[in-house]
């Protein structure tokens, strides 16, 4: 190949290399941007903008019109919510459109009173302007009760793209009205407060006030088909409830219970947990839920659905109480049960049973002869019994191997099938040592990133070098010694 054509060559592959930074881009969504604009002195920004990355490079900067500047990586690491892959061949960003927070440490106002028209930019383009005002002290308590009163109005319009039960849900476990009202009192406290003295006591209420910045869905499983557990079928309620009684064992009735369930009815479960976002922290707010019952055909008798009782449950249909127990009675055909509860717990394993009377449950009596031919078939039963046992531990032994060897060389790519989630997991984690953060605060932000507990673990053990999979039982070593001439070891161990 001639000298010129070596040159065309790599002109070429330049040209090719360099497409991605050349086509670099971002996209503003719709919104735009959201941003408080009255501040106390040298506050940090409060707001958002709504973004989508292509081919970014992380290197890019956002600045503002008051000197205040970061990286774009940098200001990734400070939003574990933020889903972005990173071509990891030109180091850019790509992402879909998503509300990217401003860092309060970094974007701040003056520590001086008066009027600023902020502008935001990114790699020197605007992204939007805003006029904002710094206000003294005094000025400012009262720019922090109508902050917080604005932001509980925003909170009640938000929630009006939920159902109305999700709504009287939420309400019942935040009482924005109630929160809304005494904020509205103690505006008035300000605006009549003649003294230092009083201003200090409007103050220190406001401060007791906490008003999450969002309220958001974070959790959610519908069309669940339900089945209660036979541990939680009760049969001591249904007697009462129905004032029949049976006659026989609890295990064959509660089994008849359970085979009545799954022959006359289709249970289905809805499931919404809601969260509140504050300034530094999430929790949960209450969790709704949603039983649709089904009957399979027409049923001439009444039945009823208990659920367990909980703390701060809020119940939609009427009810009545049996003990430690709600009890709907279930007369149409098709009927829906709304409870939602404060409590924070695994819906899969809700307290519940459905159940006619006693009197309508069949159960099968179970005969058995005396003499020898019981004893034979007692020691038939033994028989099959431990041939079963060896079976499933042969099985079992069998099963471990193979899902010892899924995890060896398949569990990451399970957790992770996209290798650029675990490119910035790998990163936050780093970033977040580097500022001193444990694991337990690395886990709750990546939590609120809604990172699955089993990437966290992963994650933060390979950072660690800990063992990621499963204990390894060495079966190729035990063959290799039986065999005459063994292989030798070549020193590499693949890690777990």
């Amino acid at each position: 190949m001639g000298g010129k054509s070596i040159i065309i060559l790599i002109v070429g592959l330049f040209i090719i290399a360099s497409l991605g930074f050349v086509f670099a881009e971002y996209a503003l969504g719709t919104p735009t941007y959201e941003i408080e604009t009255e501040y106390g002195l040298g506050q940090g920004i409060d707001g958002w903008i709504s973004i989508r990355f292509i081919n970014a490079s992380n290197s890019s900067i956002f600045e503002d019109s008051l000197g205040n500047s970061m990286t774009l990586i940098e200001l990734l690491n400070e939003n574990p919510g933020f889903n972005y892959t990173v071509n990891s061949t030109y180091g850019t960003i790509d992402s879909s459109v998503k509300s990217l927070y401003l860092d309060e440490n970094t974007f701040k106002v003056p520590s001086t009173e008066g009027t600023y028209d902020y502008e935001f930019d990114y790699d020197g383009e605007e992204i939007f302007t805003e006029q904002i005002t710094v206000v003294s002290d005094t000025d400012n308590l009262n720019y922090s009760i109508n902050s917080k009163l604005n932001k509980v109005r925003n909170l009640k319009l938000d929630l009006e793209q939920y159902s109305s039960f999700q709504k009287t849900s939420i309400n019942f476990a935040i009482n924005l009205s109630e929160i809304e009202q005494e904020l509205i009192n103690l505006l008035l406290e300000y605006e009549n407060a003649t003294n230092q003295a009083q201003l200090d006591i409007v103050s220190l209420k406001l401060d007791a006030i906490n008003v999450p910045k969002k309220i958001t869905l974070t959790g959610t499983a519908h069309s669940v088909v339900s089945f209660p557990l036979v541990k939680n079928i009760n049969l001591q309620a249904i007697e009462e409830l129905s004032e029949t009684s049976y006659d026989g064992t609890e295990e064959d009735y509660k089994n008849a219970a359970l085979n009545w369930i799954v022959t006359y009815l289709d249970i289905k479960l809805n499931y919404d947990k809601f969260s509140a976002n504050y300034e530094s922290s999430s929790e949960v707010l209450v969790n709704v839920f949603e039983f649709s019952i089904n009957k399979k055909v027409p049923l001439n008798y009444p039945i009823y659905v208990f659920i367990g009782k909980t703390n701060n449950t809020l119940v939609e249909q009427e009810y009545q109480e049996q003990g430690n127990y709600y009890v709907f009675e279930i007369s149409e055909n098709s009927e829906k049960i709304n409870f939602s509860t404060k409590d924070n717990f695994n819906f899969a394993n809700i307290n519940f049973f459905v159940s006619p009377a006693i009197t309508e449950l069949v159960t099968e009596d179970l005969e058995y002869e005396e003499g020898g031919k019981e004893k034979e078939e007692e020691k038939r039963k033994w028989t099959i019994f431990i041939l079963i046992m060896i079976l499933l531990l042969i099985f079992g032994l069998i099963l471990y191997l193979i899902l010892q060897t899924w995890y060896k060389k398949r569990y990451e790519d399970y957790l992770f099938p996209n290798k650029n989630d675990l490119f910035n997991l790998a990163n936050y984690i780093t970033n977040a040592k580097k500022r001193g953060l444990d694991n337990e605060q690395i886990r709750g932000n990546l939590k609120k990133a809604r990172w699955s507990s089993e990437q966290m673990r992963y994650a933060l053990r390979k950072y660690s070098g800990r063992r990621t999979g499963m204990y390894e039982i060495a079966m190729r070593k035990a063959l290799e010694k039986k065999q005459e001439n063994p292989l030798p070891k070549t020193g590499f161990q693949q890690p777990l």
